[in-house]
């Protein structure tokens, strides 16, 4: 009787559970299991889990995204099971049930700051028990906000004697042999239509925001289509974007692996791996050997390895399975995207300076995969590219929330601006239109570098407060900046300074006139300081976290370790 295949699926959106996946799935063929690894949408193409045959332990490792939705790799799977799972609870049939062969376990990451905090692993935990899997281990929920590392390393260290169990019980299990015709013609009556496709775009204008401290692009792009109200995309939803490398590092790639130049492994490398990721040591290891720099804490990618390694002949292909795939980048939209084939984003171009790893005192430049990416498409002829609308927004703002006329307040810094230019767009729209009658006033606190160099969207804020201003003559609208690189002899602020200046104007604004709150930001930074001085403003954590359920207190946070 032969041993159970153990099969690790994965929806990762940056990256983490992509990794964790690798490593287990790595060390579960270094202890001698048959292990196979792959992303939740290869399902029923390349794996079929209502198939018994061959038996399988499970493992999932997935997270949530934007406002709770499954990651962009793991949404066709997804639905299904959502789909099948209801079939499940509603008929309680044993041939509904068609995990009924499979032993699972889930390792949830996500992030407590938000609402939805592991909205897509509980849904998919709810899926495989509804649908008659028996679970094993214990459902890991590593939480970003105080370190993914504090849940993921106890669960993965109880992961491996629970497994060894779970196998020699599934090895032994009995399967009914008419339930593999069931299985396999269910998962054949129902397709699933993949609602979530890319479309195409140019981009058809371009700003460059800032240059001084770092260059902050803004671009206007151009769909084949006019979106309409009724497909509710919002202020601050957001689009993804599938990138591309650049040829010079897809060929500096090829010949670092020695491996012959053609334009099939061209286009594969240009479009399918992000090779330019930080390497899976461990995975990378078990194809190349291991070696010093692999055994060492510094951070490097798959180019810069190999290109310093140089091994003295060809690489195996092998090691593309240890080479992320390429994943779409996110970005928030700065307009107001109704009646229009136009959307317009902003966003750093990342490129930064670092110590090189592998020669001691050299500084090498470091780039932005996507960010790069649109960087070229701009430069050239309006070339279609493909992006995805995103529906979501966390700052969608509504007629109704508007009608009591409440105070706006709004705290960002840097290019976590971008979702509220659109916000106040759509409230310009709004007003020009008498969807609203009038706003109360609106304080809007923006963490900047320097006012002369790095001011982004100047002209833009500065017309629209005009404009609030001249239609609303009886209300306040105020724009506080906080400087952190001044000019010279000018002192530096933060915006949470300025938000400690005004407290009790806030705390009337927002105890007494119900104002709507607003922020965006980096979470171990800004919105940390600023949460804690809202958390006195309201009373205690508890209550802004009250507001935060109520739809007053709107949020994006980001964390970067």
């Amino acid at each position: 009787m032969s041993d159970p295949v153990v099969t690790f699926i994965y929806a990762s959106q940056t990256g983490n559970c992509e990794e964790i996946s690798m490593d287990l799935h790595t060390t579960a063929k270094e202890k001698g299991y048959t292990s196979e690894r792959y992303e939740f949408d290869q399902h029923l193409k390349n794996f079929d889990l209502t198939n018994p045959k061959p038996k399988r332990v499970v493992v999932i490792l997935c997270s949530s995204t934007g406002d709770g939705e499954c990651p962009d790799n793991g949404n066709k799977f997804y639905r299904y099971l959502c789909k099948h799972s209801k079939i499940a609870k509603n008929e309680k049939t044993p041939e509904s049930r068609i995990f009924s062969h499979l032993h699972y376990t889930i390792l949830g990451l996500g992030d407590s700051d938000y609402s939805s905090f592991h909205k897509t692993p509980k849904t998919v935990n709810s899926a495989f028990e509804a649908l008659g899997a028996k679970f094993f281990h214990y459902f890991g929920k590593a939480d970003e906000a105080i370190g993914l590392e504090n849940e993921v390393e106890p669960w993965i260290k109880g992961f491996w004697d629970e497994l060894a169990t779970t196998v020699v019980e599934a090895k032994t299990q009995a399967i009914d042999p008419t339930t593999e015709v069931v299985h396999n013609e269910e998962s054949k009556e129902m397709p699933e239509e993949d609602t979530t496709k890319f479309e195409k775009a140019k981009i058809c204008s371009k700003v460059i925001e800032s240059e001084e401290y770092r260059k902050v692009l803004r671009l206007e792009l151009e769909l084949d289509r006019t979106l309409s109200a009724s497909e509710d995309i919002q202020p601050g939803s957001y689009i993804s974007v599938m990138p591309k490398n650049s040829l010079g590092s897809v060929k500096a790639f090829i010949n670092a692996c020695k491996w012959e130049e053609t334009p099939e492994l061209i286009e594969k490398l240009t479009t399918e791996f992000d090779f330019l990721k930080s390497v899976n040591k461990k995975a990378l290891g078990s194809i190349l050997g291991e070696s010093e720099h692999l055994q060492e804490k510094a951070v490097f990618n798959y180019l810069d390895y190999l290109a310093f390694v140089n091994p003295s002949s060809a690489v195996s292909m092998d090691i593309l399975e240890t080479v992320p795939k390429m994943k779409s980048r996110f970005y928030s939209l700065s307009s107001d995207p109704v009646d229009t084939n136009k959307l317009e984003i902003g966003f750093t171009v990342e490129e930064h300076e670092q110590n090189d790893v592998f020669q001691k005192g050299n500084k090498i430049v470091k780039q932005g995969v996507c960010s790069n990416y649109l960087y070229r498409l701009s430069e050239e002829e309006k070339v279609e590219f493909d992006i995805k609308l995103g529906k979501s927004s966390l700052f969608n703002t509504t007629k109704k929330e508007l009608d009591n006329q409440p105070p706006l307040i709004f705290i960002s810094h840097g290019t976590a601006v971008v979702p509220f230019i659109g916000v106040l767009k759509r409230l310009r729209r709004m007003l020009e239109t008498k969807e609203i009658k009038g706003l109360r006033g609106i304080e809007f606190y923006f963490g900047i570098r320097n006012k002369t160099h790095d001011y982004l969207f100047k002209d833009e804020l500065s017309s629209l407060f005009e404009y609030f201003s001249s239609t609303n003559p009886d209300s306040k609208f105020n724009i506080h900046l906080a400087e952190s690189r001044p000019n010279e002899f000018e002192e530096r602020k933060y915006v949470q300074d300025l938000i400690n200046l005004n407290t009790s104007d806030l705390q009337y604004k927002i105890q007494v006139n119900k104002a709507l709150i607003y922020i965006c930001g980096n979470g171990n930074t800004m919105v940390k300081a600023a949460e804690k001085i809202l958390e006195e403003i309201t009373g205690s954590s508890e209550q802004l976290q009250d507001l935060h359920k109520d739809g007053r207190y709107k949020k994006e946070i980001w964390t970067a370790n």
